[in-house]
């Protein structure tokens, strides 16, 4: 039997503590609510001084809800950047069409999505029509 993944990990950095707390508390909150699991959580902190928040999953997330959260932070604190995150879907055994990824970018007013999927086939496409663009 295979077992199938999807990970990944992220470290959220210049951001106010306070917006990290209410991050995941949304989080918490979300997951408490819809009775999933949105990722893992750590607030990380040196030497007694707030570094970050640490976000990540051990085999399963919910990436949409996860950005959604995080773009309501941005607004709710006016942090004025963008997160990006990406994943990896992996599988305990070397299947065809098992292995993949993606990204999303996150700010206030967008959120922006791509797959490995989507990426390979675009340049598969522009190469071999002769329209790569580098």
């Amino acid at each position: 039997m295979a077992n199938y993944y999807s990970l990944f990990s992220v470290i959220l950095d210049k951001i106010p503590q306070k917006a990290a707390t209410w991050l995941i508390n949304k989080i918490s909150d979300y997951e408490e609510k819809e009775e999933i699991t949105i990722c893992n959580m750590q607030m990380l902190v040196k030497n007694k001084i707030f570094t970050g928040v640490w976000l990540w999953s051990d085999e399963t997330f919910d990436m949409e809800a996860l950005s959604e959260c995080i773009q309501e932070m941005l607004i709710k604190f006016n942090i004025n950047k963008a997160v990006s995150i990406e994943w990896a879907e992996t599988c305990s055994r070397p299947r065809a069409a098992s292995f993949g990824g993606g990204w999303v970018v996150v700010a206030q007013k967008e959120i922006v999505w791509g797959s490995t999927y989507s990426a390979a086939r675009e340049a598969v496409e522009a190469l071999t029509t002769g329209n790569m663009k580098l």
